[in-house]
């Protein structure tokens, strides 16, 4: 219901205060509400606790409700390339195999991956209105256009 006030700002104060810590390990059904109704709120300052969450989150279902939540942010230009950015930086850091700092993969690293990937790429899609397949595909886009990102967002 917050979600839907005309004024998201004070909205996102009162949902931030229900915002799950990465250390949450059982993520529950509000936890993944919460996070939802942040993509959904898609405040400035919201950005930093769900890259947060994508990174460190015990629960890689609270991770990946993270990395979908992402794409909420796809009508604020003034946040989301570098949210682009960090997103693609973050990824790369976590997939396993990774020159970015990624170990070749324990089998829970592999199954982390899985679900928090999948879900990174659905965020980061709906973030630039495309339809790229595989985070491996967003690497090499953003590679292609790092020096003109605003060219992954319809005009």
């Amino acid at each position: 219901a917050l979600v839907r006030l005309d004024d998201a700002k004070h909205a996102w104060k009162e949902v931030g205060k229900l915002l799950p810590k990465p250390k949450t390990e059982d993520a529950t059904d509000l936890d993944l509400a919460v996070v939802r109704a942040t993509g959904d709120l898609a405040q400035p300052k919201a950005t930093k606790p769900l890259l947060e969450l994508v990174a460190k989150a015990k629960d890689p279902k609270l991770a990946a409700a993270a990395a979908r939540a992402i794409g909420g942010y796809k009508g604020h230009e003034k946040v989301r390339v570098k949210l682009l950015a960090e997103a693609v930086t973050l990824g790369r850091r976590l997939k396993p195999g990774q020159p970015a700092g990624g170990k070749a993969g324990s089998p829970d690293a592999q199954k982390r991956w899985e679900l928090v990937g999948a879900a990174l790429v659905q965020g980061l899609n709906e973030l630039t209105g495309r339809d790229v397949q595989g985070f491996d595909a967003w690497v090499e886009l953003w590679n292609e256009h790092k020096k003109s990102p605003k060219d992954l967002f319809p005009s």
